[in-house]
């Protein structure tokens, strides 16, 4: 029997005639697959200029769905608005080479310093022909210790985060990630950058901590001292998520009420405060001025979540070489700084 099922795994199985080493459909999005009354109805739309011939691309799926059995009547409709046709194997594979046409719209990995400039057409097309690519990008900031400035991403995160309708995502953590994929994975017509560190961070206790599904929002209350509102409110990305925490453990300590706010996603923040205009005031309470922002990148850009007077604790040069703990005391990472950044926004608005 033929289903939707079988046809989806069907599709996955038919190789690029030019790089036999991936599919057939990572050249494009498979928008809808349908089987009904003995007709298997398939919507695919390849990305630009980087596939074969359409014909060639519509032969090949529909030869593969009918050895399913039982010679279904099979429609393949093509989005031909993006023609590829004139455009030469040789090409194509030129094409692909310079980073000009999507090579996959599910999923690319890459080192977020090395990769990334030579990667920038592909986020922009991806975004602009609205083709849900997965841009993969690991070693996200200073972090990779020795290897150096030139190993260290310091303005890669603000430059993905400029790409209008691109969702820029950092988890904190092993919860955070599982989230992001729960975003990521319907979505069919926003690429996304998932931006993963490499060195190891902690598993965040969510019995403690609230819980990572509000990754989905963008923004969230990860942590808050008891009712009412905080006395500051602490803001991270990433991996300086857990450094947070571990700041807002000392400031409940001596007394001050704080606020740990995990942001993986700008875009989604914005995007669900669109729909929700309450929450954002509900996150980042307009009256609670005192706010500290914590990133391993480019400050640029947290004045928006900050505001003019509070502060941002982020990477204004180049990184340096030398091992993890020593980069993050000479760029301020620490727990330390951390606290006497959040009391002197306490001591400001008092």
């Amino acid at each position: 029997m033929v289903t939707a099922e079988r046809v989806w795994s069907a599709l996955a199985e038919i190789p690029d005639p030019e790089i036999p080493t991936i599919s057939i459909v990572d050249l494009g999005v498979v928008r809808d697959v349908a089987v009904e009354n003995g007709t298997v109805r398939v919507e695919f739309t390849p990305t630009f200029l980087g596939c074969p011939a359409l014909e060639v691309m519509r032969d090949q799926m529909a030869a593969r769905i009918r050895e399913l059995g039982a010679e279904p009547e099979v429609e393949v409709i093509l989005d031909d608005s993006w023609s590829t046709d004139r455009i030469t194997p040789e090409g194509r594979k030129k094409l692909r080479a310079s980073g000009f046409a999507p090579p996959s719209p599910r999923q690319a990995g890459h080192f977020e310093d090395f990769r990334l400039p030579y990667e920038k057409n592909m986020n922009v097309i991806s975004a602009l022909m609205e083709i849900p690519v997965i841009h993969i990008f690991t070693h996200d900031s200073i972090g990779v210790g020795e290897d150096g400035p030139t190993h260290q991403p310091v303005e890669q995160l603000v430059s993905l985060r400029a790409i209008p309708g691109l969702i820029t995502l950092r988890p904190a953590d092993a919860n955070e990630t599982v989230e992001a994929w729960r975003v990521i994975t319907p979505l069919r017509h926003q690429p996304v950058a998932l931006i993963l560190t490499r060195q190891a961070v902690p598993t965040i206790d969510r019995t403690k901590y609230a819980s990572a599904d509000g990754v989905r929002r963008g923004a969230y209350v990860l942590a808050d001292s008891g009712d009412g509102l905080p006395d500051v409110i602490l803001l991270a990305t990433g991996s300086e998520v857990s450094l947070c925490l571990a700041a807002y453990e000392q400031l409940n300590a001596e007394g001050i009420k704080a606020r740990v706010v995990s942001m993986p996603s700008w875009e989604l923040f914005e995007q669900h405060c669109r729909t929700s205009p309450a929450y954002r005031t509900e996150v980042l309470p307009e009256s609670v001025t005192a706010r500290v922002s914590v990133e391993k990148g480019s400050t640029l850009g947290w004045a928006r979540y900050v505001g003019t007077e509070g502060q941002s604790i982020g990477m204004e040069t180049f990184g340096a070489s030398a091992p993890l703990q020593e980069l993050q005391k000479k760029f301020g990472f620490t727990v330390e700084n951390v606290v006497a950044a959040a009391k002197s926004q306490v001591a400001r608005t008092r």
